[in-house]
């Protein structure tokens, strides 16, 4: 599973950018954050040439039952909507990656 799509990497555009996810950190107490991979296609991805690593913005909560690294995939993408009644209220966070396509 990885995320393709547009990507400018170090002021060149890279239109196939193709990122997964190598390790979910995390658990029920604290929530979710991600160790992401970052090619410039699944091409380079099969020849092993990496062009960085890096910790995406922000973490995703718990929620039982669901799959930590799908949802921080969905959550890469699509952000997190606000959540006023928290404690602290949570404003909503846009997805790093928005546009980019999970395959």
């Amino acid at each position: 599973m990885a995320i393709t799509g547009n990507l400018t990497y170090k002021g060149l555009n890279i239109p196939t950018a193709y990122i997964e996810i190598v390790r979910v950190f995390g658990g029920p107490a604290e929530g979710y954050s991600a160790l992401l991979n970052v090619y410039a296609s699944a091409t380079e991805k099969a020849a092993g040439n990496l062009l960085e690593q890096i910790n995406p913005t922000g973490t995703i909560p718990y929620v039982a039952g669901q799959d930590p690294v799908t949802e921080m995939y969905n959550f890469l993408i699509n952000g997190a909507p606000a959540n006023p009644t928290a404690t602290p209220p949570v404003a909503a966070v846009p997805g790093q990656f928005a546009g980019f396509t999970l395959v």
